[in-house]
């Protein structure tokens, strides 16, 4: 990905045998984040690349059908599929090394610390508080392992009305706000419809507020023959979930131009504007070597098809749709894992947001844009960020098997009110642990793009595969799995109000815990992303990530409802003791703790996580006086 590895500018790090780092979590909260940056503006690099597009008016396969016409009857449970995670440039090199290093800062191989319940690094709590003071409203459990094998699940969610959809791979389900179940459409029968024999997998969900709509992709591959492979889109006929959809096939085979090879897609990401749906896809030459064996399958390019919203609104076959092949940055490179927007009010460009794949480390992101009205060009520009690292793979409970985190692509990304809103996973330079890094972009034309804020999020110790969103009241919020060597992998989330400082979020919260560790039989591939919706009433979030269940190995997922951010804040967020003999006296530390919402929070227990960086050091903290905060 990019440039040299730098710190961000929080501290240096001292040896791993002269220091224990104290994490204060609240049980109201279930934990802390690592200290969180404010960024002055930063702007663009101003290099900038306009190309134009191929538009054709095409005439793709379409049927609309009634949800209970292809209603399953009970869970379905399909094959393993293929995941071309290690196949992105630069990923085995730049993996290796994050993960080398990190073990050498360290000091103490992964697989020293590998339980739960003997470490001594967690009071655990005497009793719980209640889920609305920590800003949370519904919370219920989504598809699993259990009912879906297929690994990772592509968690994703989108809010209408009344009702919420929820899709992992390779499932499309629905459910009422309050959690209960309307049905499953496996993805084969949903898009049986279509003529479609390949393999269906990598969902991307959203909701079209300004048209009352949902909207449904999938990459569609024949991995038997290598003979097709199409982005398969639904879009609902109302609002409603439960009544028709406009189902389409979208041809997706491309060319490699250097050597006219035929390429098929993979990650196809979704994006909506005021007059089009936007699908960015990754190509890539598959073989049947590739695909059986650790060898990787060749990157061919970036793609972007534009498709006009109103035929698909209408479930017209003839489709208006321009393309976008072997798309470069503005400097030149080949572009990798274009995430497209989530629109929501006015723009007169639909923008986008990648990461560079060059390099181990970097400083800046890719952004595009494509007018949503006139002559369909591409204009690309970067944007100078805080500096980002490969992330190593995430530690987690009772195993030293560590849970795969991926690159260090943006996930989604949502535009509003003149700024785009996204995250990515990095390795935090205060700890070298994986970390979820958010941005704030203002980006109302990419000649004065620059960043507004960004912060980092590190969980419980570890966080990763985030997706964010925001209300119309400014409120931000952030879901992402989380983990630690004393934390198996869980649900949670984070949220910030506009008032809140610059680069800041609030404590986190865990809505769904893990209950085991997580160790597939071949890698662990975990994500490859959360989800997130804005309810159209725009009184909260919609939530969906993924936790460790039980028994090992065994995936869920929790949606939960966001109401508010988290009530509390706690200054210092962490507490060093440096050079400290065992035994010897330590100078008490005082920690504040702050409730900055708008009402009353009671504080029934305080939970201290002692994470532990010297093999046999014990540390007893004791907490006195529960009382109740008031709003300052």
């Amino acid at each position: 990905m990019d440039k040299t590895f730098r710190s961000h500018g929080r501290g240096s790090r001292t040896s791993p045998s002269s220091k224990i780092l104290i994490n204060i979590l609240f049980l109201l909260i279930y934990g802390t984040l690592f200290p969180i940056k404010g960024v002055a503006a930063q702007e663009s690099q101003q290099r900038e690349r306009t190309v134009r597009g191929e538009t054709a008016t095409v005439r793709v396969p379409m049927v609309a059908e009634r949800w209970d016409a292809t209603l399953s009857s009970v869970r379905p449970k399909p094959q393993k599929r293929i995941w071309l995670g290690r196949s992105y440039p630069g990923y085995s090199e730049f993996k290796q090394r994050a993960n080398a290093r990190r073990q050498a800062l360290e000091g103490s191989p992964r697989s020293s610390r590998t339980s739960a319940d003997s470490a001594p690094a967690k009071v655990r709590p005497l009793s719980s508080s209640s889920a609305t003071e920590s800003g949370q409203g519904t919370i219920f459990d989504g598809p699993s392992e259990a009912d879906n094998s297929v690994v990772p699940p592509d968690s994703q969610i989108a809010a209408g009305p009344n009702y919420l959809a929820v899709a992992v791979n390779s499932v499309l389900e629905i459910y009422d706000k309050s959690g209960n179940w309307q049905g499953v459409q496996e993805f084969d029968t949903f898009f049986g419809g279509l003529g479609v024999t390949g393999s269906i997998y990598s969902p991307r969900l959203i909701y079209d507020q300004a048209d009352q709509r949902f909207i449904l992709s999938v990459n569609e591959v024949d991995l038997a023959n290598l003979s097709n492979a199409n982005v398969l889109l639904a879009v609902s006929a109302s609002s409603d979930p439960t009544s028709t959809w406009y189902k389409f096939a979208i041809n997706s085979m491309g060319r490699n131009a250097a050597n006219t090879t035929n390429t098929f897609p993979d990650s196809p990401s979704l994006g909506l504007g005021p007059s089009a749906v936007y699908i960015t896809t990754n190509q890539f030459e598959l073989t049947e070597t590739c695909l059986t064996t650790d060898q990787p399958c060749y990157f061919s390019d970036a793609q972007i098809k534009v498709i006009g919203l109103p035929e698909l609104l209408s479930g017209n076959s003839n489709l208006n749709i321009t393309a976008f092949t072997n798309i470069q940055t503005a400097d030149g490179l080949p572009a990798v894992a274009i995430q497209p927007t989530l629109t929501y009010g006015s723009s007169s460009n639909e923008f986008m947001v990648a990461s560079r794949f060059d390099a181990y480390t970097g400083n800046a992101l890719d952004l595009f844009a494509i007018p949503v009205s006139g002559v369909p060009t591409l204009t690309t520009a970067d944007v100078t960020v805080p500096s980002y690292t490969y992330p190593s793979d995430a530690s987690q409970a009772g195993t030293a098997t560590t849970i795969l985190t991926g690159d260090f692509r943006p996930l989604n990304a949502v535009w509003a009110n003149g700024s785009l809103y996204c995250a990515q996973n990095v390795n935090s330079a205060a700890t070298d642990e994986v970390a979820a890094q958010w941005y704030e972009i203002q980006v109302s034309d990419l000649a004065s793009a620059a960043v507004v804020q960004s912060g980092d999020v590190s969980g419980d110790g570890e966080a990763y595969y985030p997706a964010i969103s925001l209300m119309a009241n400014g409120m931000v919020g952030l879901a992402f799995s989380t983990s630690s060597p004393y934390q198996f992998a869980s649900a949670a989330f984070t949220a910030r109000e506009s008032a809140d400082p610059p680069g800041a979020m609030r404590s986190y919260s865990v809505y769904v815990a893990g209950t085991s560790p997580y160790d597939e039989s071949v890698d662990d591939p975990w994500g490859d992303y959360s989800g997130i919706s804005e309810d159209p009433d725009g009184s909260s979030l919609w939530m969906i990530a993924e936790f460790a269940g039980t028994p090992d190995p065994q995936y869920g997922t929790g949606v939960a409802q966001i109401l508010s951010p988290p009530a509390l804040s706690v200054s210092p967020l962490s507490l060093t003791f440096t050079n400290v003999a065992p035994g010897a006296a330590l100078t008490p530390l005082k920690v504040s703790v702050s409730n900055i919402s708008s009402g009353s929070v009671n504080i029934q227990t305080l939970v201290l996580l002692r994470y532990v960086k010297v093999d046999g050091f014990v540390c007893e903290l004791r907490c006195h006086n529960t009382r109740t905060l008031r709003s300052r």
